[in-house]
């Protein structure tokens, strides 16, 4: 029997559509039917995770995200993936709704950082440093905070990313001090927002994308090989 993947999207659309062609990209195929079938719901309309979380009135996103969640599980999917970094603060939340087995995208991205026993700095909203989503690595030592004027920085970076403006000033000063930070105190830029790979996909700064991270993962669930010349990546 096919499986079928759920894809949890819209936050933002170019960050989902970013990932839909990650899994394309990392798949081994020779052929349309050696891809993984994807059921995605684009839901544009779920209320802004950093705005919720940074104000406690969390029970709007939760109440969309569960609804979305459980759209997708009524088409019959196995596995369901959410390609947003911040919406992960509710992922006990969705997870408690719905039966279908929920992959974590931010699990994967700090096993995969076990793994390597890499430095990192994560680069993230002002909702998911402030719901510490990546607080078991941030524990461990791997995983290192900007400062808070960085923190501002990356946060409006984002924002100008979701609004196809690369070449702000904002982007340009993430680009900036990140590259400070990597010739001084860590291996790697963690993308802890869907977006950022946008961004940093136009220089050569050595990087650990949680979507690639959750690719895998998905590949592997699907029983699909990850093309060995990426397999690095």
């Amino acid at each position: 029997m096919t499986k079928l993947l759920g894809v949890i999207g819209g936050m933002g659309p170019g960050a989902t559509h970013y990932f839909l062609k990650i899994c394309c990209d990392l798949t081994q195929a020779e052929s349309d039917q050696d891809h993984i079938p994807v059921v995605t719901y684009s839901n544009t309309l779920i209320p802004d995770r950093t705005t919720a979380l940074l104000s406690n009135h969390r029970d709007p996103v939760t109440n969309a995200l569960i609804k979305t969640a459980q759209s997708i599980e009524k088409l019959g999917v196995d596995y369901l993936v959410m390609p947003c970094n911040t919406a992960h603060a509710w992922f006990d939340e969705i997870s408690g709704a719905i039966s279908t087995p929920f992959i974590n995208m931010v699990d994967e991205t700090i096993q995969h950082i076990r793994q390597r026993q890499q430095r990192v700095l994560l680069l993230a909203t002002q909702g998911t440093y402030y719901a510490n989503v990546y607080q078991s690595a941030i524990d461990e030592g791997l995983v290192m905070l900007p400062n808070s004027s960085q923190k501002e920085d990356c946060m409006q970076a984002i924002l100008d990313i979701k609004s196809n403006c690369l070449n702000s000033s904002a982007c340009q000063n993430v680009l900036s001090w990140s590259q400070d930070y990597l010739d001084h105190d860590i291996d790697a830029i963690l993308l802890g927002c869907t977006e950022l790979p946008l961004l940093f996909g136009q220089c050569d700064t050595p990087t650990i994308d949680p979507m690639q991270c959750l690719a895998k993962k998905v590949i592997d669930c699907f029983d699909r090989t990850v093309r060995s010349d990426l397999v690095d990546l």
